[in-house]
């Protein structure tokens, strides 16, 4: 699974606007299937333009996220707050400073006010549980 690190870095790197969004896309692409059982009305995500669908298990005291949406570029999304969220505990998870990542990744000039609303529904919705 690639970290946040590697997106953080990759961001840094990609200057052009549009290359970012491809890049969100790309990570789209890689963002693990949800098995079908999730994708239910308990999981779905409200407040975003897109379908989107969160599952949040713990095993052994560490988070196993499941995600999934019906765009791909809020998929990409998603495997950003997948490498930031998952395989933590609720302690970990409470201690990350989301703010500070969503500035170094520049996600305030890059996505919509929609978009905006949707990512903190979903950082949101990880962090109640």
């Amino acid at each position: 699974m690639i970290t946040i690190d590697e997106i953080i870095k990759t961001f840094e790197i990609i200057q052009d606007k549009n290359d970012k969004y491809d890049y969100l896309i790309d990570l789209g692409h890689s963002l693990p299937q949800i098995p079908e059982e999730y994708k239910n009305d308990n999981n779905k995500l409200k407040g975003c333009q897109s379908n989107v669908w969160i599952n949040i298990n713990f095993k052994d005291n560490k988070s196993e996220i499941s995600m999934d949406s019906d765009s791909v570029m809020v998929k990409g999304i998603l495997q950003i707050l997948l490498s930031v969220y998952n395989n933590k505990t609720k302690e970990e998870i409470k201690e990350i400073d989301i703010e500070a990542i969503i500035k170094k990744l520049d996600l305030d000039n890059l996505l919509s006010s929609n978009r905006k609303t949707g990512l903190q529904s979903a950082i949101d919705k990880i962090k109640s549980i």
